[in-house]
């Protein structure tokens, strides 16, 4: 699994960070929902 990017306090997260974060979160959403299935 991979680790997206977590903002400071005292500093927000660059454009590209964030996109990043999308992507993970995204092909996050896919393995869950894949699981939900298999429980189910």
């Amino acid at each position: 699994m991979v680790a997206g990017f977590r903002a400071a306090r005292n500093k927000t997260l660059t454009r590209g960070e964030r996109e990043v974060n999308q992507l993970i979160a995204a092909r996050r959403t896919v393995r869950e929902h894949a699981f939900v299935h298999l429980k189910h």
